[in-house]
């Protein structure tokens, strides 16, 4: 076991994906994109507004979290009248796949397969990790979906595996934390509040303390192949509508970070959330509601 530094991150890139790595983190110098800006309040009403289009949402958790993560959302959405799906990918949550057994195609799998039980006009989710998963689910059967929303997500392109941007990030708590062990990948327990609930951390707020416990004690270990692993798409994912729902104070992901990934995609709707950490949905679920029912 270790603690993968940049440059063991960069040799294990390259031993593991046969694709050039990804150099820069600056955004393009012109993009066109929509934004709307959700404040900083803790207080923010649900509103009913722009309500009366009723949506189906399927989502997926990210690396080490349980689909319960969606908890908040879910409950919120659906007492607007929108259907709401959650998928638990194998060897995470209290899924017991073995994690040598898990691949890429394997979360992928997991997703898909919900998605036909669902059936068409799915609002695909993703949150971190998640946004890898369903970029790829989202190619694989784009005739159910209307369209893909990233949150704080890695959003990659053509032959690109989520390594090629980690290992760039290198302010990114994450990165600079991260540990492999033999098929596994995690980030020490210590770790985690400064990683993914940095805000929620220091809310004082009592009902997201209890979140935050709930969901730290469901983080495992993560199958470290999928990280590596290239994603496959064509104009079947890039004819999609596209979201991106991006945290100012993420330190998972940081800020720079998903600006280089949103910024090479002309026709994404942007949605910023000031002040939010790595977890909106259980440090600004009002928010992420408000943005995730206006679509």
């Amino acid at each position: 076991m270790r603690k993968l530094t940049y440059g063991v991150l960069c040799m294990i890139l390259v031993m593991l994906s046969c694709e050039e790595s990804h150099e820069s983190y600056e955004p393009l110098p012109s993009f066109n994109q929509s934004s709307s800006s959700i404040e900083n309040t803790d207080d923010e009403p649900i509103s009913d507004a722009n309500n009366s289009d009723k949506k189906t949402f399927l989502f997926v958790h990210g690396a080490w979290h349980p689909e319960g993560s969606w908890t908040k959302m879910v409950l919120g959405l659906e007492k607007l009248g929108h259907e709401c799906h959650t998928v638990q990918l194998p060897a995470l949550g209290t899924d017991k796949t073995p994690i040598n057994q898990v691949t890429l195609a394997g979360h992928v799998a997991a997703v898909t397969n919900k998605m036909q039980e669902i059936g068409t006009g799915i609002t695909l989710v993703g949150h971190s990790y998640g946004g890898v998963v369903i970029s790829q689910a989202a190619e694989n059967l784009s005739s159910y979906v209307d369209r893909v929303v990233y949150v704080s997500a890695f959003m990659l392109m053509d032959g690109e595996a989520l390594l090629d941007f980690a290992i760039a990030d290198v302010n990114s708590v994450v990165t600079q934390n991260i540990v492999v062990s033999g098929d596994s990948v995690f980030i020490p327990e210590d770790a985690y509040e400064n990683a993914f609930y940095n805000y929620g951390q220091n809310s004082n707020n009592v009902n997201i303390d209890e979140d935050i416990y709930f969901t730290k004690s469901l983080l495992v270990p993560h199958p470290f192949i999928t990280f590596a692993t290239p994603v496959s798409l064509t104009s079947a994912y890039y004819n999609l509508d596209k979201v991106y729902i991006s945290c100012t104070e993420d330190r998972a992901i940081t800020l720079q970070a998903q600006v280089s990934m949103y910024s090479r995609f002309s026709d994404v709707d942007l949605y910023t959330i000031q002040g939010s950490d790595h977890s909106p949905f259980i440090s600004r679920p009002k928010q992420m509601i408000n943005i995730l029912k206006g679509l």
